[in-house]
């Protein structure tokens, strides 16, 4: 008898230290009523289209999740004046590519592509390439395992070039000059693993040097 009681009074406690899983349809609210969140649960994971709103009623975001990879595998992001702000979709090779938009024009302001180290770390891939609000390119560049590899190159917003940096693994290597707008080089040197090494110049317009200097490890001497 006094086994039967002590099992009818730990059944309880065991029931109760059971987390309540989620399944089915889910909404959260603002103070003032209106829907703050919208989706769907299968066991325990967010599955479906799922959407977020601003207190004034605006859609916020929208989420594909894949209830298979718990990822999720398309998303929109929005201004809260309606506009698009960031698209993000999965692509068939696993990568993701996420295309950022300006707020006042809806013009493209960045467009990169990445893989996932894990559901919350992104490893930048490929290209990526950012743009002045009038649709001009100001940088240009190539990342392999998250870090930048080869020419890095950034534009005036005339679309003449600036820079151009060469990469090796995440490290400034080799030459490295920027220009006038002219299109005349303004300085040019030599970089090894990130520091300035040998000779340095500065030139004006014309191509007159106007400044020359030598660097040791990123040190002038």
């Amino acid at each position: 008898m006094k086994r039967l009681l002590l099992i009818l009074l730990t059944l309880p406690m065991l029931c109760f230290s059971q987390k309540k899983q989620k399944n089915g349809p889910y909404e959260t609210y603002y103070q003032n009523g209106k829907t703050k969140t919208i989706g769907n649960y299968s066991e325990n994971k967010k599955t479906g289209l799922w959407k977020s709103f601003y207190d004034n009623g605006v859609l916020k975001t929208e989420s594909l999740h894949d209830k298979a990879t718990n990822l999720v595998v398309t998303k929109n992001v929005y201004y809260r004046n309606g506009k698009i702000k960031t698209k993000i979709k999965k692509q068939p090779n696993g990568k993701f590519i996420e295309k950022s938009y300006f707020k006042n024009n809806g013009n493209l302001q960045y467009e990169v592509n990445y893989i996932l180290e894990t559901k919350d770390k992104k490893q930048t891939v490929g290209s990526y390439k950012d743009y002045y609000s009038d649709k001009k390119l100001k940088t240009e560049s190539t990342y392999v395992k998250g870090e930048l590899h080869g020419k890095w190159k950034q534009f005036y917003n005339t679309g003449a070039l600036n820079w151009v940096v060469n990469y090796k693994n995440g490290y400034k290597v080799g030459p490295y000059k920027k220009f006038h707008e002219n299109g005349s080089i303004q300085i040019k040197g030599h970089c090894e693993n990130n520091l300035k090494n040998g000779k340095e110049q500065t030139l004006d317009a014309n191509g007159n040097v106007i400044w020359e200097g030598s660097f040791l490890n990123n040190k002038h001497h």
